[in-house]
């Protein structure tokens, strides 16, 4: 009878640790399907923030950002976005916290550093700016130095640096001959360094390149104010005048137009 009982006491203690055992694997594979559908939602957000930045419907990505965000605070990628959606809304300062967020994620994360030294450059902070981009030029695995250049010779030009700044440009062409930022403010810098032509020439590249709108307005504003400065005005006209066309809304379309009229 002892037998029997002790037998009974044994197999009672055996099933319930299976019981213990198999509900601990359950709990796991939840958790883990938890995690994954969790995941997909973030995924999902995100996806569809990026989708209103692509149309221009950015207090839509601002929304589906703070969800990501919210579902997923220690996703580095949606830490990211939400910091471009700030960027793109014009809060700047708030779009910082959350590209060193991400950064402190993912310490290798590219897109974040870039992201980070844009905005530096957007805040007028050119010492972290230049930090920042220099990290990411001197990056063996970053897939596209010749951003971490443009930014890098952006803010080496915002502090006067002229000569180090025309080296990282030169760089960032070396990567991509194409890439319209780097001739944009190449002919910002020879501008100021009392070098029209060259100016010219770099400007005029970027608008056979044919960037973004707002960009060839730019490009167009900057070549008239060359052109006012070697005494041709029917040419500053044009260009004021395409400057108007392509971003009539833009500080360079608004700027444009008023200093055409003066020329008018």
């Amino acid at each position: 009878m002892e037998r029997t009982t002790r037998h009974t006491q044994r197999r009672t203690q055996a099933l319930a640790l299976l019981f213990l055992l198999g509900a601990g694997i359950g709990c796991a594979t939840t958790s883990a399907e938890d995690r994954e559908r969790l995941q997909r939602q973030t995924r999902a957000r995100i996806d569809l923030g990026i989708d209103h930045m692509a149309h221009g419907r950015d207090a839509f990505a601002l929304r589906e950002m703070l969800q990501a965000v919210e579902l997923s605070p220690e996703d580095a990628e949606a830490q990211l976005w939400l910091g471009e959606a700030y960027r793109r809304k014009g809060r700047l300062e708030n779009a910082e916290p959350h590209f060193l967020k991400a950064l402190e994620l993912r310490k290798d994360y590219h897109a974040a550093r870039l992201s980070l030294s844009a905005l530096y450059l957007q805040l007028g902070r050119y010492d972290a700016a230049e930090e920042q981009a220099a990290l990411l030029a001197a990056d063996p695995t970053n897939p596209v130095p010749w951003r971490a250049y443009t930014n890098l010779g952006r803010a080496q030009l915002e502090q006067g640096n002229y000569q180090e700044a025309r080296s990282s440009l030169d760089e960032a062409l070396g990567f991509r001959r194409n890439h319209w930022k780097a001739h944009l403010n190449l002919g910002i810098l020879e501008a100021k360094d009392g070098r029209p032509r060259e100016a010219l020439e770099h400007l005029r590249r970027v608008l056979e390149i044919g960037p973004r709108p707002v960009a060839r307005a730019e490009a167009h504003y900057r070549t008239a104010e060359l052109y006012v400065g070697m005494g041709n005005r029917m040419k500053a006209l044009y260009h004021f005048d395409q400057a108007v066309e392509y971003a009539p809304r833009t500080t360079w379309g608004k700027q444009s137009e008023e200093y055409a009229k003066l020329l008018r």
